[in-house]
């Protein structure tokens, strides 16, 4: 061992014993005594180096017990969320989609925010043009467009319910999302593709399944989900069904519309048929009786008929020919204002229908105003 000596003139208060041996006379007070330096031992040495080992080791268990164990977004969550307090509305509007504590926690840190079309339309870009935007999860916050149409309560709810599914799954690992919830989101889509497609084709493939998650999420009943994935949501809302109820409440009134505006459709077009069909035979019909009346004449002015019985028989058959087409004509006439009717109540519904997707249409410009 290279170690190095430092002779001190000085003499300790408490000079330690020094053992006497053949090679070793033992030194008066007054003599200079040797003291070794700080320099470590090699047993010094090895037990730093064990105690530096198990400091590490240590921290990675703490690191791993964090991870394992400790959910550390959830801190960084509850941290995001700390100084935002809901306007009267918001907190309405997150009363009644019943979140969990997970829920809430992750909602207050997404900041959720209701908007007019000025405000809406800057942070979130319409997907498509075919479709109206209701809200986006960007830049680590909620938007909802704030939707003013008392038909369609419920609506804004349902978008701000969607749009925190879309932070939640920022916030699940990719494992989780490939291995666990990915198959089960698919399972319920093919299970409801009838209702789920037309929504679905606007997204980019990278983007169906988040998108996914968050439709079936508030949109399919609970009770229609595997029950991994209800547990799933469940994570999240304390009332899972209330979401879906009032998604079913809201869009109720558009499939209404749409089920009754095809349904008129439908009678209008078999009305437009028998109304054609029916014009074409009474047209005949008058065709043909206009010329057998017209021969009738003439032949009558010309003497033809050999006695009064005979004129007055075929001129009889005639008449009935003719309040027969007078019945048909009648008919056609209340046939033609029964599809009358059908469109003017298609044509009422339709307009209903454009007012309530007018109403969710954040792009949409807003009325002219009248000079005074």
């Amino acid at each position: 061992m290279d170690e190095s000596l430092n002779l001190n003139s000085s003499q300790p208060q408490n000079p330690a014993p020094y053992s006497q041996s053949p090679n070793n006379p033992r030194l008066s007070q007054n003599q200079p005594y040797v003291e070794l330096s700080p320099g470590a031992s090699p047993s010094q040495k090895k037990r730093k180096k064990v105690r530096r080992l198990l400091l590490f080791i240590f921290i990675l268990a703490v690191l791993g017990f964090t991870y394992f164990f400790v959910d550390y977004r959830a801190i960084i969550d509850t941290i995001a969320g700390i100084g935002y307090t809901p306007d009267a509305t918001m907190s309405q509007l997150i009363e009644r989609i019943s979140l969990s504590d997970s829920g809430d926690r992750i909602l207050r840190a997404s900041r959720p925010q209701l908007e007019d079309k000025t405000s809406f339309n800057q942070h979130c870009p319409t997907v498509s043009a075919k479709t109206s935007t209701l809200g986006c999860y960007y830049a680590r916050h909620i938007y909802v467009y704030n939707i003013q149409n008392d038909d369609l309560d419920g609506i804004r709810e349902v978008v701000l319910a969607h749009e925190l599914l879309h932070a939640v799954w920022q916030r699940i690992d990719l494992r989780t999302r490939n291995d666990t919830i990915a198959p089960l989101l698919t399972e319920v889509y093919h299970a409801h593709r009838d209702l789920l497609e037309s929504h679905m084709e606007y997204y980019e493939t990278d983007d169906q399944l988040d998108e996914l998650h968050s439709v079936i999420g508030t949109q399919i009943s609970p009770d229609l989900m595997p029950g991994a994935l209800r547990e799933h949501y469940e994570r999240y809302f304390s009332d899972h069904r209330a979401i879906v109820s009032l998604y079913d409440q809201y869009n109720g009134r558009f499939m209404a519309l749409k089920s009754r505006s095809d349904e008129l459709a439908a009678q209008i077009s078999a009305k437009k048929t028998a109304i054609e069909t029916k014009t074409s035979a009474y047209q005949t019909s008058y065709e043909r009786l206009n010329a057998d009346i017209e021969d009738f004449n003439s032949r009558a002015q010309d003497g033809y008929f050999s006695s009064q019985s005979n004129f007055t028989a075929e001129r009889n058959s005639l008449i009935a020919r003719q309040n027969r087409l007078s019945q048909e004509y009648a008919a056609l006439s209340r046939l033609v204002d029964e599809a009358n009717q059908l469109v003017a109540e298609y044509n009422k519904t339709v307009i209903l229908q454009e007012e309530l997707y007018s109403s969710i249409d954040s792009s949409a410009p807003a009325p002219n105003t009248l000079d005074t």
